[in-house]
C-alpha cells in the first residue's frame, strides 16, 4: 500500500468519525433541546444568547461539516468558543458542563479533516505542476542512417 492511499484511508476515516459524531451530537442537543421545551420566545435574554451559541451555532457548523469540512468545523468551533466567552460573561465562570465540550468536539474532527484535505490537495496540484523531465534531442550527428 502507498503512502498516499493510506493518508487518503486517513481522511477518510476522519471525515466519516467526524460526520456521524456531528450527527448524533446534532441529535443529541435536539433532544435536549425538546425535553427543555426551549422556546425561543419565552426565554430570559441571558439564556437566549447561550442557546443561539452553544445548540444553535454548533449544530449549523456540524451540519455545514458535511459539505465543507474545514468551514463547518469552523462554525462549529467559533460557536463553541463564542458560548464559552458569553457563558464567562453572563454567568462568571466558563462552562464546565462536560456535555457542552463533548458535543462540540467533532467541530474539531471537521477542523482537522479539512486541513487534512487542503493538504492532500495542495499535495496533488505540486505533484501535478511538477516540470516532467524530458530527454534531450539528439544532434543530426547522432541519428542512425545516413548523414548528408
Amino acid at each position: 500500500m502507498l503512502a498516499s492511499d493510506r493518508s487518503g484511508l486517513g481522511l477518510v476515516a476522519v471525515v466519516w468519525v467526524a460526520r456521524l459524531a456531528g450527527l448524533a451530537s446534532c441529535i443529541a442537543m435536539a433532544v435536549v433541546a425538546y425535553d427543555q421545551r426551549a422556546n425561543p420566545a419565552t426565554m430570559a435574554v441571558d439564556d437566549l444568547v447561550l442557546f443561539a451559541l452553544f445548540p444553535t451555532a454548533v449544530g449549523l457548523g456540524l451540519v455545514l461539516g458535511w459539505r465543507w469540512e474545514l468551514a463547518g468545523g469552523l462554525v462549529a468551533v467559533a460557536g463553541w468558543a463564542a458560548y464559552q466567552a458569553a457563558h464567562s460573561f453572563l454567568v462568571g465562570t466558563f462552562c464546565r458542563d462536560w456535555e457542552v465540550n463533548l458535543l462540540s468536539a467533532p467541530g474539531l474532527l471537521f477542523v482537522v479533516a479539512g486541513a487534512l484535505r487542503a493538504r492532500a490537495k495542495a499535495r496533488a496540484t505540486a505533484a501535478s505542476a511538477a516540470p516532467v523531465q524530458q530527454t534531450p534531442a539528439r544532434s543530426e550527428a547522432s541519428r542512425p542512417g545516413p548523414n548528408p
